[in-house]
């Protein structure tokens, strides 16, 4: 949990604390960890400039087509994570986080939905949404800040 903290602190994110004690029976501690869209869109933004995070960035690229949903579905040189899995009640959280390239730059972006019913398939059509909704209204400055 040390190391991931320092991973994540090395791209931006000096905020989250990584679980380290599995607190849900049944799911592995570092899937409990609270990391909120904020936190996930500062490590986004600066995971290029951590060193040796090249091929790490560049396997986000390289996503199974079952999971090229959301952020997938926007263009051919997206690279991003995902992330789901049922909250205490059962109701799924669906999230992803990455670099979309756009005309005018590549933007760092971290988005959630736990939709109403409750489904990973409802959760992924609003992913799919608001990816198509960033596309049309995020502006990239095509700079990295990497100081």
């Amino acid at each position: 949990a040390r190391k991931v903290e320092a991973a994540l602190a090395s791209a931006g994110d000096t905020s989250t604390r990584v679980q380290s004690q599995t607190v849900r029976s049944g799911f592995t501690s570092f899937g409990q960890t609270i990391w909120t869209l904020q936190s996930q869109q500062r490590f986004a933004a600066g995971m290029s400039c951590v060193g040796g995070a090249g091929p790490v960035v560049a396997l986000m690229g390289q996503v199974d087509s079952s999971q090229r949903w959301g952020l997938g579905t926007v263009g051919a040189n997206q690279r991003f994570k995902g992330g789901w899995g049922p909250s205490a009640d059962g109701n799924y959280l669906v999230r992803q986080f990455g670099l979309i390239d756009l005309p005018s730059g590549t933007v760092a972006v971290a988005m959630a939905a736990e939709p109403e019913d409750g489904t990973f398939q409802s959760g992924i059509r609003d992913l799919n949404e608001i990816a198509r909704w960033l596309v049309t209204h995020a502006r990239g400055s095509g700079k990295r800040n990497c100081s």
